[in-house]
């Protein structure tokens, strides 16, 4: 049983909040005003004791690709919730070995699954992740991670948490939220636990700043909604088993947000959107998505030194010239590891042709 002291003192932390760290301990870039990050959710496996889904792994396969300036997660990294200590100690194992493997800083905030109203889960979690919920500045922006699951307080906002936010939305920057379970659920949804309980006292407290976006997860679905001019997403396709058919968001995937000129965009990028064949002294990189994505890191073996690379966008077998910048070439035991830069046009096949 914790003590009344220590009790005392998890409420002074909550009220004062902390930096939200990376959980890979890879430092952020130098702030800029033009950047982009990737957003995602619920990545955990459908039970108890599995590994990490292979969803997962691809996805965070292609955000190194796109490297990013950095990743936010919006929860549910395990599965925990009925686990034994034992299992989630493990499974939080796993998952960190996966993101400490990624070049970016990764954040998250945690989900249900994290705390499941287990004190032990919440206290594990906070030593090896870090703070639970917190906030960080980058290129004038806010961003904001809130705790929708802290223990005592599940599906609900704690009165010591509320208050940080209160504090910490309060200031002039335009400022981004994120979260796990949903204030406002999918058309159709309307079980129990499916969003805040407490979520109408939180979207007139957004709506009253300078929020532009809330980005949540909990339901495994893609969804958009506009309340009060506020951009609310569910992102919730990282790899848990999907809630809805696709033509109603279930699919996985993952966001691309862009900053430009104080503006916000994002791209949708479904899983496998980023294919790769090797051909020879071929590699074949193609788009399965409605976008361009800059890859500021493509990497791929190669038995050899290469003295350059080449590469076109393949239209329809009509080919055009593509600028492809070679930034890195590493030596491993079996050849070496090279890293390119490229735009990767959207619906189309760019070849590297590697010398």
């Amino acid at each position: 049983m914790r003590s009344g002291r220590g009790l005392f003192m998890f409420a002074i932390l909550a009220l004062a909040g902390a930096a939200w760290q990376p959980i890979n301990h890879v430092p952020m870039p130098a702030s800029q005003p033009d950047f982009e990050f990737v957003d995602m959710g619920d990545c955990r496996p459908s039970g108890p004791g599995q590994p990490p889904t292979q969803t997962f792994v691809e996805e965070l396969k292609e955000i190194g690709y796109i490297h990013p300036d950095f990743v936010i997660c919006n929860g549910d990294l395990v599965y925990g919730e009925d686990d034994t200590l034992d299992q989630y100690n493990t499974e939080l194992t796993e998952i960190q070995k996966l993101v400490d493997a990624l070049s970016v800083p990764f954040m998250n905030v945690p989900g249900n699954h994290e705390i499941s109203e287990h004190q032990e889960f919440q206290e594990a979690y906070a030593k090896r992740m870090g703070a639970i919920h917190g906030s960080f500045d980058y290129g004038g922006w806010r961003f904001v991670g809130v705790c929708t699951d802290e223990f005592g307080s599940a599906d609900k906002i704690s009165d010591s948490q509320m208050e940080w936010i209160r504090q910490t939305v309060d200031g002039s920057e335009p400022t981004l939220v994120f979260m796990h379970r949903p204030i406002f659920a999918r058309s159709g949804v309307d079980e129990a636990g499916a969003t805040l309980a407490d979520g109408t006292e939180l979207h007139d407290l957004f709506k009253s700043h300078n929020v532009k976006g809330v980005f949540e997860s909990h339901d495994h679905v893609f969804n958009l909604q506009n309340h009060d001019g506020i951009q609310y997403v569910i992102t919730g396709g990282a790899g848990a088993p999907l809630d809805a058919p696709p033509q109603d968001g279930g699919f996985f995937h993952y966001l691309i947000i862009k900053v430009s000129g104080g503006q916000m965009s994002m791209e949708v990028i479904p899983l496998d959107g980023i294919q790769v064949v090797r051909v020879g002294e071929q590699v074949r990189v193609s788009a399965y998505c409605p976008y361009d994505i800059e890859l500021n890191d493509f990497t791929f073996d190669w038995p050899s030194r290469p003295s350059s690379v080449t590469a076109v966008l393949d239209k329809k077998g009509k080919k055009s010239p593509v600028q492809v910048s070679l930034t890195g070439v590493d030596r491993e035991a079996s050849g070496y590891k090279v890293h390119v830069k490229f735009l990767l046009g959207k619906h189309r096949q760019t070849i590297l042709t590697v010398k």
